[in-house]
């Protein structure tokens, strides 16, 4: 759980520096803005497609997990 809340705190950083917002990943995805901001707050677990989805959103291509996770844009 702990490198899944690192990856999703590194997935939300990156989409706010890049201007898209909470409800853009939410249009994108067809859910509420408040399922994204729950599963950035780490109150759900995001399946493997959802995470997917967002990355391609928010234009990650991959990311490595190591002490931190380093995202790959």
């Amino acid at each position: 759980m702990k490198k899944t809340k690192q990856l999703l705190t590194a997935l939300a950083l990156e989409a706010k520096s890049k201007g898209i917002t909470q409800q853009d990943i939410a249009d994108k995805l067809g859910i509420d803005r408040s399922g994204v901001t729950h599963l950035f707050a780490c109150k759900r677990s995001p399946s493997t497609e959802k995470t997917l989805s967002i990355m391609k959103i928010i234009g990650v291509k991959g990311f490595v997990i190591g002490n931190e996770i380093k995202l790959i844009t």
